[in-house]
């Protein structure tokens, strides 16, 4: 017994140690972006269950609150985590191809199922059965394709994020490699892309006219609400492109040289900076989506089909310049995003992904707290939902996720 003990404590200080210890690496200003991304996906994820809550004046009060505005905007972390998916996935696949000359299918696929499906089928199995016992639709989960359900008949609504990824993991091997054998017209086909990306997504605003009753949470307007979520929100055809914009990074992080050289002008590192934040400002600052009721149809109509590919161009564009730049100010937010305070956020955003949502509505559902009556209220249950989560993202991680991605190595 006491063997087993000592096993068992060996076992978890070796793993924890390795949560706060991170590998030399030269990619570790990915870390600072991925952390960011999953506090900002959980904060707004406790603003947005609040308004399930509270009176529906209050909850439109604390979303207007200028202190608020980043929390309201956190959705966002949603296309951070897509552009850091198609950067790591293409630049994976594209060092495999000049190692061999080819990419291994069933490795590739073999690595991506024990990354994402233990750690999400554990959960899974945890909310049917003692969470939400009536999930007709679990095989969705399962196929991945729960996304393409309309909203209130998904089960863990949140995870159509990872539908997404997983189906651009089904195809990227087939994409990527044909991308890299297609050198001379590439960059017509990453523009061409975008653009018909960028088309549909206008179709879909315009053919359903999602921007006249847009509502950023049912409380405000269920049907406004429900066809924004399902008909754009939600669909891989409207939500690919800050994968498309990380795929386009990774092949400039290693094939382009002339980049690379272009960017050491301090003039150019410099403009590239200003535009990354001119990106995330417009996206985050430049409309309100808590309050339309002022702005023109036509702003809106803009807004709609461009935020997310803007925020994901300013997300893309700053890791490149990040992980090539060598200049003063470039090293100086490097410096900022490899921090080693970032690392175990990092590693535990798969996991805290997964089950912060069923944290806080639990905690909401059961009355462990009241609706906050102010600000203060508000970000002291933050940081405890924060904490929580990140707390019992803990055993999932060490458990489960983390020996199954040994075992890929």
């Amino acid at each position: 017994m006491r063997e087993f003990i000592k096993l068992k404590t060996n076992f978890i200080s070796k793993n924890l140690s390795q949560l706060i210890h991170p590998p030399v690496s030269n990619l570790r200003p990915i870390d600072g972006i991925r952390a960011i991304a999953t506090l900002s996906v959980v904060l707004f994820h406790v603003a947005w269950y609040l308004g399930f809550y509270m009176p529906t004046q209050q909850f439109s009060d604390f979303l207007n609150h200028r202190l608020l505005i980043l929390i309201s905007q956190g959705h966002y972390g949603m296309d951070a985590f897509f552009v850091i998916s198609g950067f790591l996935i293409t630049r994976l696949l594209i060092k495999e191809y000049q190692e061999s000359g080819t990419i291994d299918l069933k490795r590739f696929y073999f690595r991506r199922m024990l990354r994402i499906f233990p750690a999400y089928f554990t959960v899974l199995f945890i909310f049917a059965s003692f969470f939400h016992p009536h999930c007709p639709n679990i095989w969705a989960n399962i196929l991945q394709v729960n996304n393409f359900l309309p909203m209130k008949n998904q089960c863990m609504g949140w995870t159509w994020s990872l539908a997404i990824e997983c189906q651009f993991y089904f195809f990227a091997p087939f994409i990527i490699s044909f991308f890299i054998r297609a050198k001379k017209i590439r960059f017509v086909l990453f523009t061409g892309s975008v653009a018909v990306l960028i088309l549909i997504s206008a179709y879909v605003v315009l053919r359903y006219q999602l921007y006249l009753n847009y509502s950023i949470h049912p409380t405000f307007n269920q049907k406004g609400f429900e066809s924004f979520y399902d008909l754009f929100h939600d669909k891989t055809y409207t939500r690919i492109g800050p994968i498309v914009w990380g795929v386009i990074a990774a092949f400039l992080y290693h094939d382009t040289p002339i980049v690379r050289q272009w960017i050491k002008s301090k003039l150019v590192l410099w403009g590239s900076l200003v535009f990354a934040a001119c990106c995330f400002w417009y996206s985050i600052f430049s409309i309100r989506v808590t309050n339309l009721d002022a702005v023109p149809n036509l702003s809106k109509i803009i807004f709609f089909i461009s935020c997310h590919f803007v925020f994901s161009l300013g997300v893309a564009l700053l890791m490149f310049l990040m992980l090539t730049a060598s200049a003063k100010a470039s090293k100086i937010i490097s410096n900022f995003f490899s921090h080693i305070f970032w690392y175990p956020f990092a590693q535990l955003s798969y996991s805290v992904f997964l089950i912060h949502p069923i944290i806080i509505s639990t905690c909401y559902d059961n009355r462990f707290f009241q609706a906050p009556t102010s600000i203060f209220v508000l970000l002291i249950q933050a940081t405890f939902f924060i904490l929580a989560s990140f707390l019992l993202a803990l055993p999932l991680y060490i458990l489960i996720e983390k020996q199954f991605m040994d075992v890929r190595r």
